[in-house]
């Protein structure tokens, strides 16, 4: 599966308002957005790049 994760804050608050009308838990919607959140924060670090792909500062 691939997810391509853009943040816009207000966009995201709003959303994720939407889905909580709809749905009684989110804690399952939460755990997803945090498994990859900690993947991708895991990855950067086992590259040493930005998101973006960029090598950290020496």
């Amino acid at each position: 599966m691939s997810v391509t994760l853009s943040v816009n804050s207000d966009f995201v608050i709003d959303r994720l308002n939407q889905i909580a009308r709809r749905v009684d838990d989110m804690g399952p919607a939460f755990s997803e957005i945090g498994m990859e959140l900690e993947n991708r924060v895991r990855g950067c670090f086992e590259t040493q790049s930005d998101p973006s792909g960029n090598p950290w500062a020496a």
